[in-house]
């Protein structure tokens, strides 16, 4: 091997042997960002329990009509959520009625 390949070989071992310790360094340093940060505080459970969660409300069918515009928009929106454009029509009635009927 020539001197100047031994050379260079040296400074690529040494460059190497900086990049794993910088790497080292940088992961040790490095947080879980999902753990959380500060002091915890424990929360009032706010969620109601299974039994009032389970009480079916009594419903009627209907027939509607609705601009069909309309129904495309909550089509496209309900593909969009994952979820049924029924579904959807029916929770923002029901948020309506509870709107103005003052009904929680």
């Amino acid at each position: 091997m020539s001197l100047a390949l031994c050379h260079l070989t040296l400074a690529f071992k040494r460059i190497w042997t900086f990049i794993r310790h910088c790497d080292l360094v940088i992961m040790r340093k490095t947080t879980d960002t999902n753990m959380p940060v500060g002091k915890l505080a424990r929360i009032k459970d706010f969620l109601p329990p299974p039994q009032e969660l389970a009480i079916p409300e009594e419903t009627a069918k209907v027939t509607i009509a609705l601009k069909k515009s309309d129904i495309e928009f909550f089509k496209r929106q309900a593909k969009l959520y994952h979820t049924k454009y029924q579904r959807m029509i029916r929770e923002l009635v029901d948020r309506y009625v509870m709107q103005y009927s003052g009904r929680q």
